[in-house]
Parts: structure tokens; sequence; C-alpha cells
């Protein structure tokens, strides 16, 4: 030993308990002094917190280290962390009390990340750390960990997103370490290209103001080789994708079925409430069914269930339509609304509406409207533009939860190749008839 008591002051280790591939840190021992002085050089360390090896890898954990001075010239020693806190190596010689050498370390790890929103409904969440926590959208119920924040709670009247913030701490242990020894980082792993960290290199950061629904995914490093990410996941849930582009060719289907019902049927024939159930009622022929997906920015079905209180059969999803969410029951009460006035139906026969498409209510007569002023004339993206829009205030807590999806519907199918409401959407049936 050089030099009595003197004390260094080491470094940081991982704890290998969770960085399962973090690498040892090599200790270098080395003594000076009289050759063939008696005694011997002791090196003690608090075994709850590290442990030593004579390798870099593998091999069993020393229980003590003591060796002659006569003789020693030098080893190199490993060291592994293995619980968070303070620890002391400390060198000495047998034959002088007072000559000692201290080197102080302390083992590390991410105990949790914090995620918590002001505007957030499950506020704060946390996230063991040193863990994946992947988060999948099929999974409900319940869903996977995660903070999320609703739609109708960052949108003013307009549905413009406001602006706010995502607060995401690490708590590391041991508690009284600074970030400023550490290169320790901040990234969104994944999810949308919307909105910015505030700074991405200490303990504690601010995601602020993404305006698009998804699944955002943010990791932290400490800095370590080999070190195991600590991860969170934030939840903008995205409604069904957009089915713009499915009602716009069902108005053709619908102008198809139509002729082919005029040219069939007397004006009478058509204003029989028993033929409109036949068209647009039996076997769900009036309904939009299912699920409108698309896996780039798939929806959550936690938040987006197709399955209702009176349904077992998908009418209760959630879809975008010109931008904004609505019912899938909704695209129904248009298209119906839509079909009635082509194929000659009086308007003094309204209450058919009771009976044909979805249950009437504001939202639903709003909607019911907007397809026969389509169909008696009016311009289609206007009218449903408008429509949406107005409709999104009186809708339920379901519909506004769920954010605007920005992708088309990807898993649209026929009628007869509908099966599957959680992964399949189709059109109403009736659109398909070939012989009403």
């Amino acid at each position: 030993v050089a030099e009595a008591d003197e004390e260094a002051p080491g470094g940081f280790l991982a704890d290998r308990t969770t960085h399962t591939n973090a690498l040892r840190t090599m200790l270098t021992l080395s003594a000076c002094g009289p050759s063939g002085a008696a005694g011997n050089l002791v090196l003690s360390w608090d075994s709850s917190v590290v442990n030593l090896y004579t390798a870099p890898t593998g091999g069993t954990a020393l229980e003590q280290f003591i060796k002659p001075f006569s003789g020693f010239n030098g080893t190199n020693l490993y060291v592994e962390g293995i619980a968070p806190g303070s620890n002391t190596l400390s060198w000495s010689y047998s034959g002088q009390s007072d000559c000692v050498d201290i080197i102080k370390t302390t083992v590390l790890k991410v105990e949790s990340i914090e995620a918590s929103s002001t505007v957030a409904d499950n506020s704060p969440q946390f996230f063991e750390g040193h863990k994946p926590w992947p988060f999948d959208n099929t999974k409900s119920p319940p869903p996977d960990k995660h903070l999320v924040i609703f739609f109708k709670d960052m949108v003013d009247s307009s549905l413009n997103v406001q602006d706010f913030d995502v607060e995401l701490k690490a708590h590391v242990l041991s508690e009284d370490i600074s970030e400023e020894h550490f290169d320790e980082s901040w990234v969104r792993e994944s999810g949308p290209s919307s909105g910015d960290f505030d700074r991405t290199d200490t303990f504690e950061v601010k995601y602020q103001n993404p305006k698009e629904g998804g699944v955002y995914h943010f990791e932290f490093r400490l800095g370590f080789d080999g070190e195991i990410a600590s991860e969170a996941n934030v939840v903008l849930p995205l409604s069904g994708a957009e089915v713009d582009g499915i009602v716009s060719a069902d108005i053709a289907r619908a102008n198809t079925f139509a002729a082919t019902v005029v040219s069939n049927y007397s004006w009478f024939a058509r204003q029989n409430p028993l033929n409109g159930i036949k068209w647009f009622v039996t076997d769900g022929r009036g309904d939009y069914l299912g699920r409108p997906d698309n896996s780039a920015t798939p929806t959550v079905w936690a938040y987006n269930q197709v399955r209702t209180a009176s349904s077992t059969f998908g009418m209760g999803a959630v879809a975008t339509w010109k931008g904004t969410p609505v019912r899938v029951a909704k695209l129904s009460n248009f298209m119906v609304g839509y079909g009635a006035k082509k194929i000659g139906v009086n308007p003094v026969f309204a209450w058919m509406s009771q009976v044909i498409g979805t249950f009437n209510d504001s939202a639903a007569s709003k909607s019911w409207d907007a397809g026969w002023a389509v169909a008696g004339g009016a311009d289609y993206h206007t009218t449903v533009s408008v429509l949406v829009v107005d409709i999104w205030d009186e809708a339920d807590e379901k519909n506004r939860k769920l954010w605007p999806n920005p992708n088309t519907a990807a898993n649209y199918v026929a009628p007869n190749s509908f099966w599957d409401p959680d992964n399949q959407f189709t059109s109403p049936g009736f659109l398909y008839m070939s012989s009403p």
C-alpha cells in the first residue's frame, strides 16, 4: 500500500440482477514496500452489494482475498454489482493498521419510470425499470400497462388539439445520485412522429405537444454497456381507420341497388314496411359491421370494442369518417337514409326510420337526414364534413375518447366474406343484393 488512509472516488457499477449483459469492472491491485516485509494484504468489501471475481466472465465469486505481502506482484480482480447501494473496497496491510486505501463504488439501477400528465385519465403510471413493456393493441381486457390521454380532453370546440406535456421521470437507485455523472438518454422508440422532448439528457424530461393519436413507446438508458433499457407506454388511443373511401364506393353500390329496386317494384311496393325490413333490417343488411383497421395505425381494442350490450356481432366500433371519430352505427343510418331516398320512399313515411337502420337518437337522425340529403343532390363531401363534427359533440364517451386515425381501412371485405368482427370490416348487405 503506497500511503496511509487514501480514499479514491471509484465509480458506478450496473446492477447485474437487472443488467444481465453488463460487463464486470476491472480492479487493479498493487502494493509497494520493503522487500520481504511480513504481514498480509487484505481486500474487504460488502458482499451484499458487490461480488468480486478473478476473471471478467464466469467463475465463482470470491469469499475473501488475502495475500502475503512478500512476493505479491499485483493482480487484477473484476467487480460486479448485485444490489443498489454504496460500497467501499478496502485494501489494507495487516502489518500497519493505518495503512489503508479505500475505493468507493456505487451500484445503480432504474427502479421505475414514472409517466404522468395533468390531462391523462390514469396518471401517474409506474413502469418497473430495466424490463420490456410491450403494448399489444389487441389485448382486451385488460390492456397492457400504459398512461392514457383521451381525445375529448385535449380538443377545443372545433376539435383542434391543444398543447400539453407528458412528464417522464427515471427513479434511480441510489437516490442521492446526480444525473451529472452519467450519459443518460431518452428516446421515442416507436410511435407517431409528433411532439418532441424538451431535453433528453437528464432523469426527468417532458414530452411536449403531440398532436396525433397512437402508442408512444419511450426508452431511457443510464449509458452503461450492456444496459437493458427502461421503458414506458403513453397511449393516445386511435379510433378505427378512415372509411371515407369505403362509404364513397358504397354510394355507387347504393345507386345500383336503388335502380334495381325501382325497376322491379311499384311505387306502392316500395312504401311497404315489410319490403323495407327485408332490404334494410333482416340479417343486419342495413348495418356496417366490424372494426375498420390498418396495421400501420391500429386501433386499441380495449377502447374500441366491436361488441355492444345488445349485439355480439360487431356493431359497436368507432371508425374515422372524414377525419373525425364516428360510431359505425351512424354510417349505417346515413347509408340506409341514402338508400331509402333513392328507392323513392315517401317522406310522409319518415316513421320507417324507426325500424330501418339503428336506433334513432339525435345523432342517428342527423346521419339519416344527411344520407337522405345527399341522395337528393346535396354534395357528399360538404354534407358529411359538417355532419361528423356536429354529431361528435353528441357522441358517447367511448366515441369521444378516441383519436382520429390518419390511415384508410385495410381490412375491408364484402359482406359474404365477413365472419370476424374483431379483424374485418364490411358494408351493409343490401348494397350487395343482386336480386333485392
